[in-house]
């Protein structure tokens, strides 16, 4: 199933410097297989609008997957089998956390399909 946990650093390499950054990444397609120890990423561009929204209201004590819910939410409209059939672990408090965390980012949960739109 699929797991997320935050790297211990991220490497960014460019004219025989490398610079290392402790950044919080979350995918904006639920559906599309997820990324590999061998994939690699480059940093090209920002979220806006209600996405940006969800993760400025994403508080440091929401789990790793209420805050990938919460942007799933945003920018796929999944419901819970969608995340069933993807393998997204989750527990009964991560989605009361995504819940929370769209309402903070001043977004109506019952208007989403994982909250019963």
């Amino acid at each position: 199933g699929r797991e997320f946990a935050k790297a211990a650093t991220i490497a960014l390499n460019g004219a025989n410097v490398q610079h290392y950054a402790l950044l919080e990444g979350y995918s904006i397609n639920a559906l599309v297989d997820p990324a590999t120890s061998l994939d690699t990423f480059a940093v090209d561009g920002m979220v806006t609008g209600d996405t940006l929204a969800v993760i400025r209201a994403a508080a440091d004590g929401d789990s790793i997957q209420a805050k990938q819910m919460a942007v799933w939410a945003v920018t796929d409209n999944i419901t819970t089998p969608d995340l069933d059939s993807i393998s997204f672990k989750y527990v009964a408090s991560d989605l009361g956390e995504a819940r929370d965390i769209l309402q903070r980012a001043g977004l109506k949960p019952a208007l989403f399909k994982l909250f019963g739109s």
